[in-house]
């Protein structure tokens, strides 16, 4: 079964106000293993970027899936690789540059 490209989903990235797209972390899992997470993933960033949106990948919980996904473009990433979550003090801090 075929999903149409001209589906309202495709015509509201030209509608709405975005200023983002998330990427699952569903198709981060097995993204060192599975062509067809890797394609999702890299055309999703090839996307944003074509259409001036940040992109951030949700669930990127290992060295190798932050690897594997830096060379693609990504500059935005979410998961316990980079932290737990954290309280919203610590979070602050968190995000701050070094001095």
């Amino acid at each position: 079964m075929a999903w149409p490209v001209r589906t309202p989903c495709w015509s509201a990235l030209r509608r709405l106000p975005l200023s983002m797209l998330k990427i699952d972390r569903s198709f981060v899992m097995d993204i060192e293993h599975d062509a067809g997470d890797h394609a999702i993933c890299k055309t999703v960033l090839a996307l944003g970027k074509t259409l001036n949106l940040d992109v951030l990948v949700e669930g990127v919980e290992t060295q190798k899936q932050f690897d594997f996904l830096r060379p693609e473009g990504c500059d935005r990433f979410q998961g316990y690789h980079l932290s737990r979550p954290l309280p919203l003090g610590q979070l602050e801090q968190f995000e701050q540059p070094p001095d």
